[in-house]
């Protein structure tokens, strides 16, 4: 092949071109390869030009092609731009990820030939990149287009297997080997069915009891979702000990709060004052129910912060009671007290 000589490349060019548009398919290749050689940009105007000059048939096809291997976003949104024609359905589908954004841009296209054509490439390539353009397509005002879309959708988001009932998870917790009682303990932490308490409760105190530290710990992370007032005693140890697990105590003070019980209510205020924030953001979680206990606190701990942070507790969940608790503490000796009172006050008045 002729090095290429720039006083010749108008003329080589020009001879290409005719040749690109050849009925004989090795003429086409050979002047593909020389374009590719001589063309300042890969053959991309040569190409196109062909495409123009013919219309539909082997040369639109073969230069279609010819545009996706050269790969460039410019090459590939002109193909993509002619997804009217079922050829390039089938030459996008080939190509895969590397024309999605090409084809996701069809979505919107004013011809409906091509919006239902770029859902169809779609189904088969889409991957994440196209998840946005997708679910608008769902209300386009062609059915065809929506229902295409729905499907791709449908293969990037596969329906997840049906989880197994608590019924099955509870009689798998009754037998069955420690790998097994792992695996439906970590299922029900991921489950919270309030009417189904009862059913799992005795089980659950089973393994807050366990000999096995992992599986008490995977009980009292189930817990969270599971514990009732009947587990308020297996839970309270974990909280009680000074020199415990701190994450094994939050995991306990969590579950004491979602039995919204109020004997769950003193073995979480006890850590206001060393674990203040953990401590105020757990009671705030409980309620109204964590009340009554809260303003003993306000009231009668001698440390300031414990009653500061009562104070900032009852500014979210206190009620009326709380009146006469708040206007003493109004006339406490420290500013901050003082002020924690009215913000508290405040708060409260404005809920009535």
């Amino acid at each position: 092949m002729l090095a290429v000589d720039d006083s010749k490349r108008d003329q080589v060019l020009s001879g290409c071109s005719i040749a690109l548009t050849d009925k004989d398919h090795q003429v086409r290749a050979l002047a593909v390869t020389v374009t590719r050689k001589w063309s300042s940009d890969k053959g991309y105007t040569e190409f196109v030009a062909a495409i123009e000059q013919t219309g539909p048939g082997p040369v639109f096809d073969d230069m279609c092609q010819r545009l996706l291997d050269l790969g460039t976003p410019r090459a590939i949104e002109y193909v993509a731009s002619h997804l009217s024609h079922s050829i390039v359905v089938s030459l996008m589908r080939s190509a895969g990820s590397k024309v999605e954004a090409a084809v996701v841009k069809q979505l919107t296209s004013v011809d409906v030939i091509v919006r239902r054509n770029a859902a169809k490439v779609l189904e088969t390539i889409a991957t994440e990149v196209s998840f946005d353009a997708l679910k608008n397509a769902l209300d386009d005002k062609d059915r065809t287009v929506a229902a295409l879309a729905a499907q791709a959708i449908e293969r990037l988001v596969p329906s997840k297997p049906k989880p197994p009932s608590i019924t099955e998870l509870v009689e798998q917790l009754k037998s069955g080997d420690t790998t097994t009682h792992e695996a439906a303990l970590q299922k029900l932490a991921a489950i919270n069915d309030p009417e189904r308490k009862a059913d799992v409760a005795p089980v659950l105190g089973k393994f807050l009891r366990h000999e096995e530290l992992n599986l008490r710990r995977l009980a009292l992370t189930a817990a969270q979702n599971w514990a009732t007032k009947d587990h308020i005693g297996l839970l309270t140890p974990y909280v009680a000990k000074q020199d415990g697990d701190a994450n094994d105590r939050h995991t306990a003070m969590k579950a004491l709060a979602q039995t919204r019980h109020t004997a769950a209510v003193r073995p979480i205020v006890r850590w206001l004052i060393q674990d203040s924030d953990f401590v105020k953001e757990t009671l705030i979680e409980m309620g109204s129910v964590a009340e009554r206990e809260v303003i003993r606190v306000a009231t009668t701990a001698n440390s300031t912060k414990a009653k500061i942070a009562a104070c900032e507790i009852l500014e979210s969940i206190g009620t009326k009671r709380v009146e006469a608790p708040l206007r003493l503490l109004l006339k406490h000796r420290n500013p901050e007290v003082q002020s924690a009172a009215a913000k508290a006050r405040q708060a409260i008045a404005s809920r009535k």
